[in-house]
């Protein structure tokens, strides 16, 4: 019996790894192809799908062509502790006592500095769970958080369904509850500094199990020098945090937030704004043929065909269909172009009154 070219090459895990493919790959890869560039590409994909900060790069630009960015020493280049490079996890360590308001100062024995959020998932999950356990996660969340942990430990996720219906004892929509948990017995570089391409995570941790098991684990899941030198240097730049950064930041995702928010509603979208974060959840629910995963995914790919790329919320393991997740942090030309799409798109959904 023959066996195929994927059977001979990779194990059982390893075949199943390959054949992966979720809705959030298929939609980033799509835009990849051919995206939209004002100046280059103005019929390519509009991005709305991807949380990604990408309204402050002048700011970063600046800062990160400052002098003391562009140092190089010996040690650098050199295998370095698995925690981390002493000075940034000392600069960590203060940053979240500072920022995080602790009691009392963190301390940086109890940091570990990883490649990414992704990795710190990928080791913990090693550290503290056993093939076969289970996690309680409410939904929706971000579902590659279940590949993260699963990949390495087979373990999977116990999903606590959030709805959007409000009632007496929930006040807000997706609002997560002690009864919803009993039924249903991280930092990074990404979100905080708009620097996804500079992959770093942070784990602090009391835990000298933990610590210990996670230590051994960063010997393959570690920063290189000059990033960690980077981060360092950013982290303790707090005139520059505090006095043109952060407040920046904030009210540019303000300005991006009410844009998106006040186009969808102009179009009968109800909109889940937030306080924090990147997006926004929207409610396409009427523009369904049936209240069905299917119709919601039917929807998705209409997006899709007009180069238009948004979130749907079974690709975050969402309990209701029809809800959407869109990114604000994007220039306001891109925000500009989603919203004409989706008032030309639905406009031809028949017996829907975009006013309403």
């Amino acid at each position: 019996m023959k066996c195929s070219s994927m059977e001979a090459s990779l194990s059982s895990q390893g075949a199943e790894i390959a054949s992966r493919s979720t809705i959030l790959q298929q939609g980033y890869k799509m835009c990849l192809q051919d995206l939209y560039d004002k100046e280059s590409n103005q019929q390519g994909f509009i991005n709305l799908g991807t949380s990604e900060n990408k309204i402050c790069f002048d700011l970063l630009h600046d800062r990160l062509t400052k002098p003391d960015m562009n140092y190089l020493e010996p040690s650098l280049l050199e295998y370095h502790d698995t925690r981390g490079i002493k000075s940034l996890r000392e600069e960590v360590a203060q940053f979240l006592s500072h920022y995080c308001r602790a009691p009392a100062p963190l301390s940086p024995d109890n940091v570990i500095i990883m490649n990414g959020s992704r990795s710190i998932f990928c080791a913990l999950s090693n550290v503290i769970l056993n093939p076969g356990d289970g996690f309680l996660i409410p939904t929706p969340y971000f579902a590659l958080i279940k590949d993260f942990m699963s990949t390495y430990t087979r373990a999977h996720p116990v999903e606590v369904p959030l709805c959007s219906k409000i009632t007496e004892t929930e006040s807000h929509p997706f609002q997560l509850t002690i009864m919803k948990l009993e039924n249903a017995i991280k930092k990074g570089m990404k979100e905080d500094f708009a620097m996804s391409g500079m992959a770093a995570g942070v784990l602090y941790t009391k835990n000298q199990h933990v610590l210990k098991s996670m230590t051994y684990l960063g010997l393959f899941h570690q920063c290189s020098g000059p990033t960690q030198h980077v981060i360092s240097r950013l982290l303790s730049d707090r005139e520059w945090l505090d006095g043109t950064f952060f407040p920046i930041n904030k009210q540019r995702l303000k300005a991006s937030q009410l844009i998106l928010v006040n186009g969808l509603q102009e179009l009968g979208i109800p909109v889940l704004r937030s306080s924090a974060g990147l997006y926004v959840w929207a409610d396409f629910r009427k523009f369904l043929t049936s209240q069905t995963f299917e119709a919601e995914m039917e929807l998705w790919w209409t997006f899709l065909r007009e180069k238009l790329y948004i979130a749907p919320g079974k690709a975050f393991e969402c309990c209701e269909p029809g809800w959407f997740r869109l990114t604000f942090s994007v220039s306001h030309d891109i925000l500009e172009k989603c919203i004409m799409k989706l008032r030309k798109l639905l406009q031809e959904v028949p017996d829907i009154d975009l006013k309403k």
